[in-house]
This record gives C-alpha cells, sequence and structure tokens, in this order.
C-alpha cells in the first residue's frame, strides 16, 4: 500500500508517468501475472528503490511465483527514456537462457505506463547474472576466477554447486554465498564499470595485526566477479541488539581498537586522499532529500554551508580507511576475533571518517530500522570514541568527527525510501534533525 508520502512524491513528480505503478506492489504483481505467469499470481515485496527526478525510478521486488523465490526490479521511465524499453523488447524477443523460473520469461513491458519489468537472471548490466542460476554457469566462472579448484562437481547434485542470492542491488551488484561441494564462498558480481573500480583495491588492502580482514581468493574480469572466502560468525549488529551495558562497552572497545589498528596499518598503493569525492557525495545526498521532501531545502542548504569548511578541504590525518564502515561488516568469529568485511569502498582519507560512518549507521538503525534502542546509541558511541582516543590518539579530532557525522547522517536520510520504510518522510526528517544536533553536539 503506498504511504501518504508516497502520494505527495508521485503527485510532485510529473515526468514519470508509471511511477505510482512501480511503486505498487499489487500493481507490479498484476503486470507480472498478465505477461508472465498465467493463472499463477506472484507475491511480491519491495525492498529497494533508485530514484532520478524527471528521469526514471527503479524499483527492486523479492517475488515469489509457482512458489519459487525469485529477484524482479521494475523501472519506470520519463518518455525521454522509452529507448530503453525498445531494448527490452529486443531482450525479451530473444530466447534469453538459463533460466531458474522455466514458467517465467525474462520480463515484461507495460507500454501505456512506461515500466520495464526484468527478473535478475535478465540482468544485463550485471555481467555474470545470467550464469549464477545453473551449474554450468557457475563453472565457468570458477573456471575464471578459481583455475586452480577442481570446479567439475557433479551435475546431478544440484546442491553440490549452488549460488544462493544474499544482496542485490539491480543493475549495480549482486552478493551471493556460493556452495562448491562442502566448502562456501562469497561472490560478488559487478557491473563492467564497478569492477573496474573495485577489483584493483584488493591488492592495496592494509595488513592491521588486531583485526581479520576478509580475504579475496579469486576474481574474473571477464565476468566481473570478485570471490572471497565465506566466514562464519556473527555480526556485530545482531549482537548489539540485546546486549547488556557492559556488553555492548566491550564491543565498542573491540572496534575502536580494530579501526585503531587499521588506521596504522601499512598498505601499499597511491595514498591520494578523497575528500573531494566525499564532499561531492554529501552535496548530492542532500539534493535527493531535497527532491524527496521539497520543505527541507533550506536545512539541508544550511547544514551543508556548516560542513563545507571541514570536509571540502583536505584532512591533517590521511589513512588507510574502509570508507563504508558500520556494525553489520564487523563479525565476531568463532575464535572471538573481528573480521571486517567488504572493502569496495576502501580509500586514503580521514580515519574520522570510518568511525562517523559506524556512528551513524547506529543511529540510522534506532531510527529506521528499529533494531536498536535510540537510548543506547549515545552511550555506545561516546564508548567507542573514548576508546579509540586512547588507541590512536594522533588520529582522533572531536571537530572532524561531528562534521563527519553530521554529513554521514545527511547521505543516509534517503535510505528510508530507498529501501520502502512505511514512514519514510518521517525516519528522513529525524535523520536531518539528528545531523543538524550534531553539529552542536559535544563529543
Amino acid at each position: 500500500m503506498l504511504s501518504t508520502a508516497d502520494r505527495s512524491l508521485i503527485r510532485q513528480e510529473r515526468h514519470i508517468p508509471g511511477l505510482e505503478a512501480a511503486l505498487s506492489a499489487p500493481r507490479m504483481a498484476e503486470i507480472i501475472q498478465g505477461a508472465l505467469c498465467g493463472d499463477d499470481f506472484p507475491e511480491l515485496a519491495a525492498y529497494y528503490v533508485r530514484y532520478k527526478p524527471g528521469t526514471s525510478c527503479l524499483v527492486g521486488y523479492h517475488a515469489s511465483i509457482d512458489g519459487r523465490a525469485a529477484y524482479c526490479y521494475a523501472t519506470a521511465y520519463a518518455p525521454v527514456g522509452y529507448a530503453k524499453l525498445q531494448a527490452l523488447a529486443r531482450l525479451l524477443n530473444a530466447d534469453a537462457k538459463p533460466n531458474p523460473c522455466p514458467s517465467v520469461a525474462p520480463g515484461a513491458i507495460d507500454l501505456a505506463r512506461g515500466i520495464g519489468i526484468r527478473f535478475a537472471h535478465a540482468d544485463r548490466k550485471i555481467t555474470a547474472s545470467a550464469r549464477l542460476w545453473c551449474p554450468d554457469g557457475l563453472r565457468a566462472i570458477l573456471a575464471r576466477a578459481l583455475p586452480d579448484l577442481d570446479h567439475t562437481t557433479d551435475s546431478a547434485s544440484p546442491a553440490a554447486l549452488h549460488a544462493e542470492i544474499l544482496r542485490y542491488k539491480p543493475e549495480r551488484r549482486l552478493v551471493a554465498r556460493l556452495q562448491v561441494g562442502a566448502q562456501h564462498y562469497l561472490l560478488k558480481a559487478y557491473t563492467a564499470h564497478d569492477y573496474q573500480l573495485v577489483a584493483p583495491r584488493a591488492k592495496h588492502m592494509p595488513h592491521p595485526g588486531g583485526v581479520h580482514l576478509q580475504a579475496r581468493l579469486g576474481k574474473s574480469a571477464r565476468h566481473h566477479v570478485q570471490l572471497f572466502e565465506w566466514l562464519d560468525g556473527t555480526p556485530l549488529d545482531a549482537r548489539l541488539a540485546d546486549a547488556t551495558p557492559d556488553q555492548c562497552a566491550a564491543l565498542m572497545d573491540a572496534v575502536a581498537q580494530a579501526l585503531a589498528d587499521l588506521h596504522n596499518a601499512p598498505a601499499p598503493g597511491k595514498r591520494s586522499p578523497s575528500h573531494t569525492q566525499e564532499w561531492n557525495r554529501t552535496v548530492i545526498a542532500g539534493d535527493a532529500l531535497q527532491m524527496l521532501v521539497p520543505t527541507t531545502g533550506q536545512a539541508v542548504a544550511a547544514l551543508l554551508q556548516t560542513l563545507q569548511p571541514c570536509l571540502a578541504s583536505p584532512s591533517p590525518v590521511n589513512a588507510p580507511i574502509h570508507n563504508d564502515c558500520s556494525a553489520d561488516q564487523f563479525i565476531r568469529l568463532p575464535d572471538q576475533r573481528l573480521a571486517l568485511l567488504d572493502w569496495d569502498q576502501a580509500a586514503w582519507g580521514d580515519p574520522m571518517r570510518d568511525l562517523a560512518a559506524f556512528a551513524a549507521n547506529l543511529y540510522l538503525k534506532a531510527t529506521s530500522h528499529g533494531f536498536v534502542d535510540r537510548a543506547r546509541v549515545e552511550p555506545a558511541i561516546q564508548r567507542l570514541l573514548r576508546a579509540y582516543a586512547q588507541a590512536a590518539p594522533d588520529n582522533f579530532a572531536a571537530d572532524r568527527f561531528r562534521a563527519h557525522l553530521a554529513a554521514r547522517l545527511l547521505r543516509l536520510a534517503p535510505e528510508p525510501f530507498r529501501h520502502r520504510r512505511a514512514h519514510w518522510d518521517q525516519d528522513l526528517l529525524a535523520l536531518l534533525h539528528c545531523a543538524q544536533e550534531i553539529c552542536h553536539h559535544d563529543f
């Protein structure tokens, strides 16, 4: 069901005629049923939105069709983008294989609304997507990414070679758990453009002693895939959700020490600061906020003006940083060590960015997800900062942390909309207000 905020956005957007239908799971289910599934009515749940005002809106859906789980996505275009619907029509007229759902075509088109629907196996921008659904396709990927591995697993046993989709951002990135016999790997599949950006970063990872960094085991430039070791353990955000105050303090101490070790570790490669890119992302997020809720314009402009002197200039400290740090990127391994995952955004920059990203994601989980009690966020952050300042005093600066935290909250503010939260407008405003307060907070 569309929320009041959804309907306000739809009225505001005059160039995308299919926006209302694309955001409505029942409408999308009707289109899929009519075009693909015959009498079977699919069950859909929206989980991801990528909106470009005046141009297009992509909505990712979890789908259940014929009792089988699938991923699909609908893109509503402005008339200037209808050429992309013609490209999808050519794909639908071709015999696209492999197909994980024999009763389901690669996609569908609603020309009246300017909407194209694709299933994940027909995502042409993620090069490997069509190969992830059958053993032969997986073998082709393994032959390139892990040439020394015995990838001739018996195809008669479907469970012996299987990819379980964990996360999927249509036309951006797909993350899967890959089972090869008794062995498991983490597989990441990218667009050609993104692969060229992220693949070299694994060569420049630092080597801290106190935290385990998830190792890359192989890659394929042909399929735009990276394979990493699979790590069993408990994500830190799950531990924080029901931790006692003492347990929470111990976890924050461990995170602080792990980040201090990371930031002080030797790392190969260029030491080019990335502050310009970080500032540009913050400005873009501010623009997105104003497009979603126009009444935020004055507050966003004032916040950006406050943050610019600190964020738009180089930091006095330049260190290897994770650059996408959050509690769910840390895993407590069975031997009680901490592991840090996902180095796709790794860069050289201000260490305060990692602390700020970690703290901002706690605020997001408390505000939008209800996963962490808001009353526990402040004490946890204070403990994190104290422990980090003791472990890496030369890196710590409260004023830089404050600026980066406010900027990260601004960047996260559109997330409730992107992930289809029921009251996304209220959550968005709460995160913006939190960012404003942080600018005057004493850390």
